[in-house]
């Protein structure tokens, strides 16, 4: 019985510290843009938690659920309106989802998939910090 309690506990940890990873990324993005619409052009947050799901042998949901909260925290902390942040919150849910569910189904979850996402992360990230560069230099 300590054992499955143990196991719950280091579940929660996790969780609870993917949530707050998720959550610091996501409020660097939104804050590194720093457009007026405040949506963020740097969106790393979904690919670190595609990358953590996708290395689990089962669907945890509540690594959705977490990230979700901290996602809406996230959102509110940089002025969105609560409507807006939910939203957009649900809006980066439901795409995390769709690739999670798409990788496994296309059976694109194994290793070299995770690095593919890795990278993609890193070269999204390089490409959308174009705009940015080019704000502050005009």
């Amino acid at each position: 019985m300590t054992h499955a309690l143990s196991n719950i506990r280091t579940e929660v940890v996790r969780t609870l510290a993917l949530a707050l990873l998720f959550g610091i990324l996501a409020y660097l993005a939104i804050v590194i843009t720093g457009g007026e619409d405040r949506i963020a052009a740097i969106w790393l947050p979904n690919a670190v938690l595609v990358a953590v799901i996708l290395r689990q042998e089962r669907a945890n949901p509540y690594l959705i659920c977490a990230a979700f909260a901290a996602n809406i925290l996230a959102n509110l902390g940089t002025g969105q309106l609560p409507l807006h942040a939910v939203g957009l919150a649900m809006a980066n849910s439901i795409e995390i989802s769709i690739i999670c569910v798409a990788m496994r189904r296309l059976g694109l979850a194994r290793w070299r998939a995770r690095l593919r996402v890795s990278r993609f992360g890193l070269t999204r990230t390089q490409i959308a910090e174009v705009p940015q560069m080019v704000r502050q230099s005009g």
